[in-house]
């Protein structure tokens, strides 16, 4: 975050945070979602912070709160001495208003999240100071000033560290369909390079258009969405999985659990890529697909 503040201080921009995984984690002594102008948290079921549903929208700024509270009713002003809704759309807004039972649950959710934060990352640090031990496979950093909570854990495969002349995407496959076969829940969530989905691809917008992209390009700018200039992201989607298991009520019985399956299998990698083209299909749902 330094440099990109440093880049929006010099270019006077405004810095949005996308901190929806990172309820509670700090950068440099400070928390995530503070640091820019905005800060956005998601609250579905999968996040550290669960509401179900919905999302928080983080601001020191009134003019953004304001700005804020237009988007998110439809761009409906409201009355300043009567704070009512005047019916009247002055900017393009949606429906993003979050339902009261959602909110509530998430206040009460808000009490335990520093102690269950504290449970990955415990369940987190000793996974990752025991697989650091095992050759070929790559537990997550941490840099020394920083707070990770750990909405996934997050490994990576190499299959040169483990002794093995095999294609790295192969090589994450087998293993990871030998952890599923061993009750593991273990999967990718991300699959490719954002610019590699589809959407980008085809550039297929609105009503069969090409729609909002042709707005900029009819103005000269044109969008290059190669895959092949993301070799970084590619070589992540190629060699990661998610380890399921972190979360709270969870703790060092099921961890150990995890660190027997991952010695079993890294133990018999041989047997492991003989079976890379199983009909097993690993997912970050957690999910046992074809597992039985």
């Amino acid at each position: 975050m330094d440099p990109i503040l440093a880049i929006a201080k010099k270019h006077n921009l405004k810095v949005l945070e996308d901190a929806c995984q990172s309820h509670g984690a700090m950068y440099k002594g400070r928390k995530v979602g503070s640091l820019g102008d905005i800060g956005t948290f998601s609250l579905n079921n999968f996040k550290n912070l669960c509401g179900g549903e919905g999302g928080l929208f983080t601001t020191d700024s009134e003019e953004y709160l304001d700005k804020g509270v237009l988007v998110r009713c439809f761009g409906d002003e409201v009355d300043e001495v009567s704070k009512r809704r005047v019916y009247n759309a002055s900017i393009l807004g949606y429906m993003y208003r979050n339902q009261e039972l959602p909110a509530a649950l998430t206040r009460g959710q808000l009490l335990h999240l520093d102690e269950r934060n504290d449970v990955r990352i415990a369940n987190a640090n000793y996974l990752t100071e025991e697989l650091s031990k095992i050759p070929g496979v790559i537990p997550p950093y941490c840099p020394p000033d920083c707070k990770h909570v750990y909405f996934m854990y997050n490994v990576r495969f190499d299959p040169k560290a483990a002794g093995v002349d095999a294609d790295p995407r192969r090589f994450r496959i087998a293993v990871e369909k030998a952890l599923y076969k061993e009750g593991m829940l273990v999967g990718q969530w991300q699959t490719m390079p954002v610019p590699a989905q589809d959407l980008f691809q085809s550039k297929l917008g609105y009503g069969g258009s090409s729609y909002p992209w042709v707005v900029n390009e009819a103005k000269g700018i044109h969008y290059n969405y190669d895959p092949n200039q993301f070799p970084v992201a590619q070589m992540l989607c190629d060699t990661y999985t998610v380890v399921h298991g972190i979360h709270a009520p969870n703790g060092r019985p099921l961890m150990d659990k995890i660190l027997a399956a991952f010695h079993k299998v890294f133990g018999n990698l041989d047997e492991a890529l003989a079976h890379a083209d199983d009909a097993i299909y690993p997912g970050a749902d957690g999910k046992l697909y074809g597992a039985a």
